[in-house]
């Protein structure tokens, strides 16, 4: 395992390095002319930005077969609201909202006390 001091010289090599490498190219785009300095400046940046992107793809969490997107408790709500405008114009399909309404209610609050998500 390298030490500290290891670590701190190969840092500053790299440093001096890069030092040297900007000079270098400051030079060159320099010695271009006034008209060309800021298009080669410009194309300097993107070159250096495209070799040293990093791009981490992160992968999305593996999902277990028990967790599902499904939430009764939330549809329960629209249920209960539908059912009570329809229990005035249509009793039977609003009665059979609000025992639907109810019964997810029952089922999502179950849900959500037995089986906490991580």
């Amino acid at each position: 395992m390298p030490k500290e001091s290891e670590k701190e010289e190969h840092s500053q090599e790299l440093e001096e390095k890069i030092e040297d490498l900007t000079k270098e190219l400051s030079d060159l785009i320099n010695a271009a002319g006034a008209k060309g300095r800021d298009e080669l400046r410009d194309y300097a940046v993107s070159l250096l930005q495209e070799e040293t992107e990093t791009s981490v793809i992160e992968e999305p969490p593996p999902v277990d077969a028990t967790s599902s997107v499904f939430n009764p408790l939330a549809l329960s709500i629209p249920f209960f609201l539908i059912g009570c405008v329809l229990l005035l114009l249509f009793p039977p399909v609003g009665f059979f909202l609000l025992l639907s309404a109810l019964v997810m209610a029952l089922w999502g609050g179950l849900s959500a006390l037995l089986f906490r998500r991580k």
